[in-house]
C-alpha cells in the first residue's frame, strides 16, 4: 500500500511477463533475465494505492520503493529478492506512514534499507533472512530487530529507541552503530565481537536482562 505516486522498477532472476497493478491499473512488460524494467503509473489521481506485483517469486529486485512513500509491504512469498530499499538515508527524506514490514524467510535477501520511516515502532522480524549482510534502520522508531542465528551479517544500523537488543553468532560485523542506549533494556551478545558491548552496557542507564558470551573487553 502506498501514499504518494512514483513508479515501480522490478528486475527478474529468469526471463518473463512482468505484471503490476495499481489499484484497477494493469501494466505489462516482457522481461529478460537480469534487466530492470519501469511500470509507469497509469492512475491518475489515485490516492492510498493497493500495488500488486504478479510472479514476485521470480523477482530479485524491486528498485527503489522510497518514493511510494509505502505503508505496508509484504514479500513473504518474494523468495529470490536480494536487496528492499523502502526508506532513504537523505537528510530530507521521511516516510511517515510505513507502520508494518512482512519479511519472511527470505534466504537470499542481502540488504534492508529502513532509513528515516520515522513511524516504524514495531520490531522487525528478520530471523529468516538467513542472508542478510547489511541492516539500515537509523531514523526509525523501531523497539527491536531479530536477526538470524549465525550468518554473514556485516552492517547493523539501530535507532535509540531498540529496547531488545539480540545478536548471536553473528561474526563478520564490521559496521555497527546505534543511536543511544538510553531505550535498552535487554541485550543478549553470544559470539559476536563486532558488537560494542562494553560501551553499550556503559551506556544503557536502563538495562534489565543481560547476557553476554565470549565478549571481548
Amino acid at each position: 500500500r502506498a501514499k504518494s505516486k512514483a513508479n515501480v522498477w522490478l528486475t527478474p532472476y529468469v526471463n518473463m511477463y512482468g505484471h503490476v497493478y495499481y489499484n484497477d491499473e494493469h501494466v505489462e512488460h516482457r522481461m529478460e533475465r537480469g534487466q530492470a524494467y519501469e511500470y509507469v503509473w497509469a492512475a491518475t489521481g489515485a490516492e492510498d494505492a493497493v500495488i500488486g506485483i504478479n510472479d514476485a517469486d521470480m523477482l530479485t529486485s524491486l528498485g527503489d520503493l522510497s518514493a511510494l512513500q509505502v505503508e505496508t509491504i509484504d514479500i513473504a512469498k518474494a523468495k529470490h529478492l536480494t536487496s528492499l530499499k523502502i526508506g532513504d538515508a537523505s537528510p530530507s527524506y521521511s516516510n511517515k506512514n510505513l507502520t508494518s514490514v512482512t519479511l519472511g524467510n527470505n534466504t537470499l535477501l542481502r540488504s534492508l534499507d529502513l532509513r528515516n520511516c520515522v513511524s516504524l515502532n514495531t520490531s522487525v522480524g528478520a530471523s529468516g533472512c538467513t542472508n542478510i549482510e547489511e541492516v539500515y534502520c537509523e531514523g526509525t522508531s523501531i523497539t527491536g530487530i531479530s536477526l538470524p542465528n549465525g550468518g554473514v551479517l556485516k552492517t547493523l544500523h539501530l535507532p535509540d529507541t531498540v529496547t531488545n537488543l539480540v545478536v548471536l553468532n553473528q561474526q563478520n560485523i564490521t559496521d555497527f552503530s546505534m543511536a543511544g542506549y538510553g531505550s535498552l533494556e535487554t541485550l543478549r551478545v553470544e559470539n559476536s565481537n563486532g558488537i560494542p558491548t562494553e560501551r553499550i552496557v556503559a551506556g544503557a542507564t536502563n538495562l534489565k536482562r543481560v547476557r553476554l558470551l565470549n565478549v571481548d573487553w
